[in-house]
Parts: C-alpha cells; structure tokens; sequence
C-alpha cells in the first residue's frame, strides 16, 4: 500500500455541522461517533469523552462498543490498531465521566508523557501506558484532552492546575484561558475541545472550530501558536469559537491494513 494514498483518520462528533464536516473530509477519512447514553447529553458525542489512544491501541467502554458495533469494526479497519474495551464503572456523574479523557503528549523532547486524571482513567489506559514506557502524569483536572493543545514543542492549556503539574517535565507549558469558547449546554467550553491537532512529517496543525479571536485571550493564543510553528486552520470563520469535543485524528496502521 502505497502510504501517500492513505488519509489520516478525523474521529469527530456526529453533531458537527455539515460545513465542518465537508471541509475535513476533502483531507481525511472522517468518522463521526454517535452518542454516548452514559454521557451527559451536551457531550455525548464528545471524541475526548469517548475514545482514548495510547501506545499504538484505542481505548472505549464495553457498552458503546456493545451499542455500535459496526463502528467499533470500522474503527479498527480503518485504523489497523487494537481496540481495547474496559468494564470500568461509568456514568452521566464526574468524574464517572472522564475514563476516556487523557492524551499522550508527544515531545520533542523528552519521553512521552500520559496525562489525565489517573483515579478515574480507565485502567487498561494506564496498563498500556506502563508496558510501553509512557509516565503516567496526574492532574486534577479530569477532562484533561478538553483542556490542551499539545503539540510537539508546546502545550498549551486552559486549566492552572494542569500547567502547574507538567512543568517539571518542560518550560514549554502555558496557560491560555478559554474564556470565550462556547459550549452549548454549559457555561463555557474548552480549549482542545475546540480543536485538533495533526502532527506529521512536515509540522503541526491545529484545526479550530470556529473563530479563535472570539475568545478573550485571543492575543495570547495566536502568539503562542505563531511561537510554536503550528498552521492554523479555521474548519468555519463565521461563529465563535466552540467546543465540539475536539478532532482524534489517527494516522493508520499501515503494516497491519497491507
């Protein structure tokens, strides 16, 4: 298979409207997750409530795979990684809610850093994490992936707490409050709840959905991004900022699908 023909995979909310939807499936291979029945409707559909990736596999509960198996299929083929289903206790109630919600920041510099709310991740994220090498770092905060860009050179975060806990690993942590992103359901959104970033071979990219200078530290933001070498791409111009669950963009396991 030759890798160049091979899209990256966008896992998105199937709340997305469809002018986000189109401009993300002119480069990718978009895949839109149904609702959650044990999330709070707002965030039902939220792909950092859902789905986790760590050390090469893919993590959900038992139920939502029980309840859309044929996604769960097209989620591994697609993909060509294992899917790991956990039993873990979960509910409409946090932090019940957040066993899906960390990420792997990947460095520059450095080993990779898994970060979350370690008492309430699912444990088969923290196993997995354990058996490839990744440190597994404890916030407060349980919705970790909600709350930060995490690029290769740079995170940024909307949470205190979170830049406070991975500062030991790196300067390279700062805190861009996200007043200002819309959430419907909720008073507001969050930062990587309103984005998406694809790393590759020639950079980073940050998708947004919305306008980021509706936020009030828009300045702040651009700066930083401008700092980090990141490309920034606008999925719509024409509404404020907003927190759509953020994108899992997934680069396939080619040795797997060949």
């Amino acid at each position: 298979m030759d890798p160049s023909s091979v899209k990256p995979l966008a896992v998105v909310s199937s709340e997305l409207p469809e002018k986000e939807m189109k401009r993300l499936s002119d480069r990718f291979d978009v895949l839109p997750l149904p609702p959650d029945p044990d999330l709070p409707e707002p965030v039902a559909c939220h792909p950092d409530m859902i789905l986790a990736e760590a050390a090469g596999a893919l993590f959900l509960s038992r139920r939502y795979a029980e309840t859309y198996p044929g996604l769960i299929h097209a989620l591994a083929e697609k993909t060509g990684l294992p899917v790991i289903l956990s039993d873990a206790p979960r509910s409409t109630v946090y932090p019940h809610d957040v066993g899906c919600n960390a990420f792997v920041w990947e460095r520059e510099e450095g080993d990779a850093l898994l970060v979350g709310r370690l008492d309430s991740l699912f444990p088969e994220i923290l196993r997995r994490a354990e058996e490839a090498g990744i440190r597994a770092v404890h916030v407060r905060q349980g919705y970790a992936a909600c709350s930060c860009i995490p690029l290769p050179g740079m995170l940024l975060t909307s949470d205190w707490g979170i830049m406070k806990a991975l500062r030991p690993y790196s300067e390279e942590v700062f805190w861009v409050p996200s007043y200002g992103i819309l959430l419907p359901g909720y008073n507001q959104g969050f930062l990587g709840g309103a984005s998406g970033v694809l790393n590759g071979n020639n950079g980073s990219e940050v998708f947004f959905f919305g306008d980021p200078s509706s936020m009030e530290y828009a300045e702040t933001l651009s700066r930083m991004l401008d700092a980090s070498g990141a490309d920034i791409r606008l999925l719509a111009e024409d509404h404020p900022l907003t927190d759509r669950g953020g994108i899992r963009f997934i680069h396939p396991n080619l040795s797997v699908r060949s």
